[in-house]
């Protein structure tokens, strides 16, 4: 809880005592919801004030008016500034600025960039969660939007997804990113109203999917990438790979679905089982692919100093791909899935990690860079803060372990 939410229960408390109200239960109350002594979020209050800081910065800098171009302003938009603004807007219960920055994204987005291109987006620039949340707040997108934003960019099928020699180029990670965000975009199609979509031999399209992310997922696992040259294991997109999955999860299980239903159960029992195998060994074990006279090195940064850490970008150098450098800018796609792992299982090691990775991206990311550093670090907080903070009001589900998982 933050220093602002604390000093609202504080006055309510001492508004309430001067009412007359018994204050040993209004005392019994504000301690109820009063952060465990040790348990506050660290660098949460440096968060908040980039948040404010930076948000005002790039909603100003999509303006129109402003005299940005569109691909500047499209570049600000990326990991969907649109979505970024209505959750700021939901976190401080003040619709200003954020709702009018949100227009502003929605018109480069949906007005000068998906209708120009009747809805053919990139695969890796398909950003759906701020056009539902318009949809959701009586906007101007409309289910129809929805249904193209899912059907209409590219890889959006999953005959787009296994053409090829061997029908499997969506199951290699290089596309993992593109088939997290069609899992994303049919998922809020069906909250919108929508009916899952089916291929034409009468399988739900989300199945293969779901597989292709389970096999993502194993690829990262093992390092076996011998059906690409540029593969690698690159935390922030597990971090993408993982909420697709979660929300998918996520979803299932609020419809009363078993969420197995599609899983492949080809390398874990489960969806659960699989995050907390593949990213446990992402914290403990994963290690930088290194030529013979190189020095063998985590993946896992420390920054000992000061008690917070980091993931390396990537865990091989690929030329003009990328380095095994620490990336603490891309700490916040990851976080999230350490403090749904801790919201599943109540294991406090996973709260400790994203505790660590949370903290450690707020300090030494850089949301004054670019728009786009400013969405990657606030896009999945929310989400995160509430699996964090709901755990202590559920039963922990374990994910089975029962058959011992042999990597080679």
């Amino acid at each position: 809880m933050s220093v602002k939410l604390h000093n609202i229960a504080l006055a309510q408390f001492i508004h309430c005592a001067r009412n007359s109200l018994s204050v040993l239960l209004i005392l019994c109350l504000v301690l109820h919801h009063w952060p465990a002594l040790g348990d506050e979020i660290p660098e949460l209050q440096g968060w908040e004030s980039k948040m404010i800081h930076n948000g005002k910065k790039w909603g100003e800098y999509l303006n129109p008016e402003n005299g940005h171009s569109v691909d500047e302003r499209l570049g600000a938009q990326y990991y969907d500034s649109q979505w970024v603004f209505y959750q700021i807007a939901d976190y401080t219960g003040n619709r200003e600025p954020w709702y009018t920055y949100a227009s502003y994204a929605r018109q480069i987005y949906f007005d000068e960039y998906l209708i120009p291109n009747e809805f053919r987006a990139q695969g890796y620039r398909r950003f759906p969660e701020g056009l539902y949340q318009d949809f959701r707040r009586g906007g101007k997108i409309t289910i129809e939007s929805l249904r193209l934003i899912r059907d209409m960019p590219a890889f959006s099928t999953v005959d787009s997804l296994t053409r090829g020699p061997d029908h499997r180029s969506g199951y290699s990670e290089v596309l993992s990113r593109e088939v997290a965000y069609t899992v994303g975009a049919n998922i809020l199609a069906e909250k919108a109203g929508l009916n899952r979509v089916h291929e034409s031999d009468g399988t739900p399209r989300l199945k293969p999917l779901v597989s292709m992310m389970e096999n993502h997922l194993w690829q990262w696992r093992t390092q076996d990438f011998s059906d690409s040259d540029i593969s690698r294991v690159a935390p922030f997109m597990m971090g993408l790979t993982a909420y697709a999955l979660i929300e998918f999860h996520e979803w299932e299980v609020q419809n009363n679905r078993d969420p197995t239903a599609y899983w492949p159960q080809t390398h874990w029992p489960t969806i659960q089982s699989a995050l907390y195998a593949v990213f446990t060994w992402l914290h403990d074990e994963a290690m930088v692919i290194s030529s013979e006279d190189e020095i063998t090195i985590r993946m896992w940064v420390p920054m000992k100093r000061i008690g917070y850490a980091t993931f390396r970008y990537m865990d091989r150098t690929i030329p003009e791909v990328g380095a095994p450098t620490p990336a603490p800018d891309l700490n916040l796609l990851v976080a999230h899935v350490y403090y749904w792992l801790f919201y599943q299982t109540g294991e406090e090691q996973f709260k400790s990690i994203g505790d660590q990775l949370f903290a450690g991206g707020v300090r030494y990311g850089s949301p004054e860079w670019s728009g786009k550093h400013f969405n990657q670090l606030y896009r999945l907080s929310f989400k995160a803060f509430d699996w964090r903070a709901a755990r202590t009001h559920n039963k922990t589900v374990r994910p089975d372990h029962s058959e011992k998982v042999v990597y080679p």
